[in-house]
């Protein structure tokens, strides 16, 4: 595979990525905030719609641990998706919601900068 095309499969790696960050925040904060339900699935099911598009070609791309991090974040998303459900399912607090969060930001940031390696 030449730099070109890698470089575009690294860039929309780190966009679906950051899409799925980003939803989910806005859907862990936004329910922490607001408790609006309807408004945080929909939120969380488009984090789920990005990272799984992005698995899917990551998958079809390349091979098992060709980015570890890539991998790792995909895992805590995981992760953090069922824990938030089930928080909202049995209406417990989101604190655990919001330390996986914080866990998924660290993993997309050590993401990011081995994208540029």
């Amino acid at each position: 595979m030449d730099i070109a095309t890698t470089t575009k499969h690294k860039e929309l790696l780190q966009q679906l990525s950051y899409e799925c960050l980003l939803n989910t925040e806005h859907a862990v904060n936004g329910y922490s905030e607001s408790e609006n339900i309807d408004i945080s699935l929909q939120f969380m099911n488009q984090a789920f719609q990005s990272i799984k598009l992005a698995q899917t070609f990551y998958l079809q791309t390349y091979f098992h641990g060709h980015f570890e991090h890539f991998e790792e974040f995909f895992h805590q998303f995981g992760i953090l998706n069922i824990e938030f459900l089930t928080s909202i399912e049995t209406k417990r607090g989101l604190q655990w919601s919001l330390i996986e969060l914080d866990n998924l930001k660290r993993i997309y940031g050590e993401f990011k900068i081995s994208l540029s390696d």
